[in-house]
């Protein structure tokens, strides 16, 4: 049987994996085999406990899936089966800012903070991926935090026991200094605090704004800080804009690209022939000095068309950036708006609640008081009401 190890990328996966070796003796595998990373280290594969499946994904997951004995599979995709799961949840901002600093070291990829946020990566958005998952409702599912595995391993170790039935056989030290002396590019910092130093002027509230109802659900994010809106709903749209909007510029940065080649191919060809020309046919100097006037006329020609097309591009290039920059700002002003008309529904509701509050009490003082006579039935009528 399988026991999914499920997280977003950076939330704590191998750290989870590394108890489970140290506190319970199981060794875990990974749905990708980690080819590029821990499995390519021996000192990192021995620490994690991982190990190395044989052949296709299909094949060696419909052997455990069936198999008897218990396996525990690391994954950043989705839920493929109803098979127990660990999830491991860390704070979304801190998440996607080691998620950075890992493509760039390991990839060489440098991606914009807002792609992350949105989801325009490998694995889509850590909202999202909670959206998969839904960790606090399905079944068969343990949910663990990431900085609570920092602060007390003890107590989230006796949860995996209790939630699968082991037998707690090792202890565990978060000894980090360790890990990173081990491989200092996948163990970075393990900071549970978000690092100012990955976020840049209003990364915060966009974040806030794209995946404010799971940041506020786990606990992340004040009652009073949470978004006026529905963040499940923004951020998809908000995906699905940024996610047209990158394929409209990659298209555009290939037909440049292409008509450079053209335009360098082109370049060549005529600088050729003009070469060909001035070596191996005898002219008089007018006649040569016309001809290559003419054809230098016409690769300056040839190079100011590329020029405007260069310069065009650029301009729908800046213009797109400028789209989305006020695209950004309008979410934020939708968001405040939103949060500022709950406010004052609140206010306005708790306003009307003390006022019906005070009129019964005006009614029961005045059906108490000595001077007010009244029938047993008009009695019984009035409290009828008043109950209501």
């Amino acid at each position: 049987m399988i026991v999914w190890i499920a997280s977003y990328p950076r939330s704590g996966n191998t750290l989870t994996r590394m108890i489970l070796k140290s506190v319970f003796g199981h060794e875990t595998y990974s749905k990708y085999n980690d080819l590029a990373d821990i499995g390519a280290d021996r000192k990192m594969t021995e620490l994690v406990g991982h190990r190395k499946y044989e052949g296709e994904w299909e094949i060696a997951y419909r052997t455990m899936k069936e198999s008897g004995n218990l396996f525990f599979v690391k994954t950043h995709d989705g839920p493929g089966d109803d098979s127990k799961c660990i999830y491991v949840v860390r704070n979304g901002c801190a998440a996607i800012v080691s998620y950075r600093h890992y493509l760039k070291d390991f990839t060489g990829k440098d991606c914009p903070f807002i792609d992350l946020a949105a989801g325009n990566v490998l694995f889509g958005s850590w909202g999202g991926h909670l959206d998969a998952w839904d960790p606090l409702r399905r079944p068969d599912t343990l949910l663990i935090k990431y900085e609570d595995l920092l602060t007390r391993p003890e107590d989230e170790s006796r949860r995996i026991a209790d939630f699968l039935g082991l037998d707690i056989v090792g202890g565990w030290l978060n000894d980090f200094k360790s890990f990173h002396n081990v491989n200092p590019f996948f163990f970075r910092s393990g900071d549970r605090e978000i690092s100012e130093k990955g976020l840049a002027g209003d990364d915060m509230e966009v974040f806030s704004a794209l995946h404010g109802d799971w940041l506020k659900g786990l606990g992340y994010l004040k009652e009073s800080s949470a978004p006026g809106c529905n963040s499940r709903l923004l951020r998809e749209v908000f995906c699905r804009a940024l996610g047209s909007m990158n394929d409209l510029l990659k298209q555009k940065k290939e037909q440049i690209e292409t008509m450079s080649f053209a335009m360098r191919t082109e370049i060549s060809r005529l600088q050729k022939i003009a070469e060909e020309k001035e070596s191996g046919i005898q002219r008089g100097p007018v006649t040569r000095s016309s001809e290559r006037a003419a054809r230098e006329g016409e690769i300056a020609a040839l190079l100011e068309e590329r020029d405007a097309e260069r310069r065009r591009l650029e301009r729908e290039i800046r213009q797109k950036d400028e789209t989305h920059r006020l695209q950004v700002e309008e979410i934020k002003s939708l968001s405040e708006a939103l949060g500022s008309a709950r406010k004052e529904w609140e206010t306005e509701r708790k306003r009307f609640e003390l006022e019906m509050e005070n009129r019964a009490r005006r009614i029961r003082n005045i059906l108490n008081s000595k001077s007010w006579k009244m029938t047993a039935p008009v009695r019984a009528i009035m409290d009828f009401f008043i109950k209501k």
